[in-house]
């Protein structure tokens, strides 16, 4: 929508000027009829007129989950998908690592077109967890910026081996006829850890 105004004199041309406009979609113009006269009859109505486009939202992009969920020196792999851009920047330098404990990495973004990007993280290391947040601005319609994005989601980085726990069996006896299902209690076990014995 926006408002009207109209200008000019002498008995040829006015200027329709359509301004304040807000929303998204398209605007034209009809004319009703009578608004000039020869002395005798009345214009007829004019219109509608051709449409011109009202573009107030920028492009909006998604980031995936992280692929995969756990490592420990990557690479790890998001997804950004963009909607509506004619154009896309995102470079390494628009992304931000969310990360907890000594966790880092390196960042880098390959893809082409205007529909998505990878964004890669690799040289992993430390310990805790890591997530993008990718800044505004890294793409266009042509009109409006694309907005910030993120946090995404996070995934685990663990270079540090289970440590500090205790193996009890559980049977007071051991034989021929229960030895081959011995029960373990293990105390202090890192979780998602495997054993073998």
């Amino acid at each position: 929508t926006g408002d009207i105004a109209v200008t000019g004199t002498g008995t040829s041309t006015r200027t329709v000027t359509i301004d304040n406009i807000t929303g998204d979609g398209t605007l034209g113009i009809s004319i009703v009829a009578g608004t000039a006269t020869d002395g005798i009859n009345l214009a007829p109505a004019a219109g509608p007129s051709p449409t011109f486009t009202v573009d107030n939202s920028g492009p909006t992009l998604t980031i995936s989950a992280p692929t995969p969920a756990v490592t420990s020196a990557g690479p790890v792999t998001y997804t950004v998908t963009y909607t509506g851009a004619t154009a896309i920047t995102l470079s390494a330098a628009d992304v931000t690592l969310n990360a907890t404990g000594s966790a880092t990495g390196d960042i880098a973004v390959t893809g082409t077109g205007t529909s998505t990007r990878t964004v890669t993280i690799n040289n992993i290391t430390g310990d805790g967890t890591l997530g993008i947040f990718i800044a505004a601005g890294t793409a266009t319609d042509g009109i409006n910026l694309a907005p910030a994005a993120g946090p995404s989601g996070t995934f685990t980085v663990d270079n540090t081996g289970p440590s500090g726990f205790t193996v009890n069996i559980v049977q007071a006896v051991i034989n021929q006829t229960n030895e081959t299902a011995i029960s373990f209690n293990i105390i202090g076990g890192e979780i998602g850890a495997t054993f073998d014995y």
